[in-house]
């Protein structure tokens, strides 16, 4: 209905601009309504307005916009202020693209080469996975095809291992619908 259409834009719109942007918007929609109480996200799931899995979605949706619009600013050379809960080392964690057998990757900045990288964390302390995370990187820094990510870097920060690599952009294979068959013929291809 056009309500939830306006007060999931008005979700996206807070999430993407800061809660106190859409304030007069959203006591305009809302006002009439006694029983709102906010967040709005959570306000939407208890009155049944949105399921928990639309309701992933829409956050999911806002952080990835407000990831876009960072990378433009970070890229256009505009002055950013970054939480310093965003730092890792000298690089700027965006937002998280995705988790495997080793830990998370994400997308960063890298602010003194200004550029986008992936950062892969290793997922938990522990001698036996820093191994395979520092073989990983050897592997791969010694490969040099154009469906291989080049590594850049391994190091460690804050008490966390990583591998700092090229970022391509694009959708991950599982993303793709690929079979694992298919998925191994597109890498060998």
């Amino acid at each position: 209905d056009r309500a939830l259409e306006e007060l999931t834009g008005l979700f996206i719109e807070e999430t993407d601009a800061g809660p106190l942007a859409s304030i007069a918007r959203e006591r305009r929609l809302l006002g009439a309504n006694e029983s709102y109480d906010g967040p709005l996200g959570s306000w939407l799931l208890r009155q049944g307005r949105v399921t928990a899995s639309q309701l992933a979605e829409l956050i999911a949706e806002s952080g990835r916009r407000a990831a876009d619009r960072l990378v433009e600013d970070l890229k256009s050379g505009r002055d950013v202020r970054i939480p310093d809960s965003s730092r890792f080392g000298r690089y700027v964690l965006i937002r998280e693209l995705g988790c495997g057998g080793l830990g998370r990757v994400w997308l960063a900045w890298d602010p003194e080469l200004r550029r986008l990288l992936a950062i892969k964390l290793l997922a938990a302390p522990g001698e036996d996975l820093l191994q395979r995370l520092r073989r990983e990187a050897q592997v791969a820094a010694q490969l040099d095809h154009p469906q291989i990510a080049r590594v850049f870097e391994v190091g460690d920060a804050h008490g966390s291992h990583y591998i700092a690599m090229q970022y391509v952009d694009g959708r991950s294979l599982e993303a793709g619908g690929l079979s694992v068959r298919e998925s191994a013929r597109v890498i060998r291809d």
